[in-house]
Parts: structure tokens; C-alpha cells; sequence
């Protein structure tokens, strides 16, 4: 009984929390110190201008128009991704007429009322 435990007197308690910030202290350290670096901040003006050498381009250097002929888009795209722009496009009209063929008998009907006899 006589006997004291180490870490419960008062100076040993106190200390223990200074040791374990000083320990964790040294650790953030040496986890800092051998990260890498980091890169230079990137750039917004920098990318426009990478991406910018990957558009297509007419001959004179300016970028081609989003609503440019199908012979100039597939001079620089290909003939396959031509074509399916193209499929795109056509695609784009049936689906208007589809939809007027199947929606104006509808709105014809619908137009009519409480004729249907429901």
C-alpha cells in the first residue's frame, strides 16, 4: 500500500499528455517532411489551350463550327463517325414525324370531348 504506481502521481500524469503531443508531434513531421512536393497550381488557361490542339480545325486554323456541312466534319472525323452522325441527324426527324403520326390522332380525339363513351 505503501508503494507508489507509476503514471499516478500528479507530475507523472501531466506529462504523459505532453509526451504523446511531442510524439505525434515528431511523426507529423517526418510523415511531412518525406511526402512528396506538390506540382505547380494547375492552370485553366493552359488546358484550354491543350484541348484546344485536339479540335478540329478548318484549313485557315479556326475550330469548326458546331453546325459545319457533313463533308467538312468528315474530313476530320472519318467516314464511320460521319455516317453516324449523320444516323444521328436522320434519326432526329423520325422521331419528329413518328411522333406527330402518333400524337395528332390523340389530340384529335382528345379534342372531341366525352364523345368517346367512356
Amino acid at each position: 500500500p505503501g508503494e507508489a504506481v507509476p503514471g499516478t502521481s500528479r507530475t507523472g500524469s501531466k506529462s504523459v499528455p505532453k509526451l504523446r503531443r511531442a510524439i505525434v508531434l515528431v511523426l507529423c513531421r517526418i510523415q511531412a517532411s518525406s511526402s512528396p512536393s506538390p506540382g505547380p497550381r494547375p492552370c485553366l488557361a493552359a488546358a484550354r489551350e491543350y484541348m484546344s490542339f485536339f479540335l478540329p480545325k478548318t484549313a485557315h486554323g479556326a475550330l469548326l463550327p458546331l453546325r459545319c456541312s457533313d463533308a467538312d466534319f468528315s474530313a476530320h472525323a472519318g467516314s464511320g463517325v460521319a455516317l453516324y452522325m449523320h444516323f444521328v441527324k436522320m434519326s432526329g426527324w423520325l422521331f419528329v414525324i413518328g411522333t406527330a403520326i402518333a400524337a395528332v390522332p390523340q389530340f384529335i380525339a382528345n379534342s372531341a370531348g366525352d364523345r368517346l363513351g367512356l
